[in-house]
């Protein structure tokens, strides 16, 4: 199964760099080894607080059927205990899967980009712009934050991220919405027009300020 998609697999262009080797890694190379990395994973099998990311992508990995319902695996995977994350990419989110999960009442654990070279110019373009593309299918803004925040900070196993309570590392992002029309895209090219954009207004980093040069 090839992980990455296939004019990433053709290219013979660098994915990643090994700072302290001096590795050059090639996305066949990537592909290789998350495969063999998922087939170890498959033979041990998902436990309780395992994240299955791409959670949302088009068929024929689509984790609904045809007929539009959530697959029984992977209902029983999060009666286990198996935390679902979006990883939007360039081929792992689709309008369609996300409408026919939601609608089975089933909404990602975490929300994420998984912004990379193919695709930090469409379609995932970046995190606010996929938590935005939630936010138009009808998810309340509550569960959109919560869904980048706490619960990534759960499933990493680090409470001290994701929250402002007193003990927190003192990490925030200041978020605005603004209300128009606005076009989205999906990684099959399915177009949609929201209502509301989540835009970034600037970051504070262990409670000091940081804005974004324009």
């Amino acid at each position: 199964m090839a992980i990455f998609p296939r004019e990433a697999l053709e290219q013979d262009k660098p994915a990643c760099i090994d700072a302290d080797g001096g590795e050059t890694l090639r996305f066949r190379d990537l592909d290789s080894r998350a495969n063999q990395g998922a087939r170890l994973l498959r033979s041990l099998g998902l436990r309780p607080g395992d994240v299955l990311t791409h959670a949302f992508r088009p068929f024929p990995n689509s984790p609904v059927t045809m007929q539009g319902k959530v697959k029984r695996a992977v209902i029983e995977a999060r009666e286990r205990g198996v935390l679902f994350d979006i990883g939007h990419g360039k081929g792992s989110f689709a309008f369609k899967t996300a409408r026919a999960m939601l609608a089975n009442g089933f909404l990602p654990d975490t929300i994420s980009s998984d912004v990379h070279a193919l695709c930090i110019n469409g379609p995932a373009f970046d995190q606010v712009t996929t938590m935005s593309k939630f936010l138009c299918l009808g998810v309340p803004l509550a569960d959109v934050i919560a869904a980048t925040t706490v619960n990534a900070a759960f499933a990493l196993k680090r409470p001290e991220l994701g929250s402002l309570k007193p003990g927190s590392v003192g990490d925030a992002t200041i978020l605005s919405i603004n209300d128009g029309r606005f076009d989205y895209v999906d990684v099959v090219g399915e177009h949609l027009t929201g209502d509301r954009k989540i835009a970034c207004e600037g970051v504070v980093i262990a409670g000091r300020w940081w804005h974004p040069k324009p």
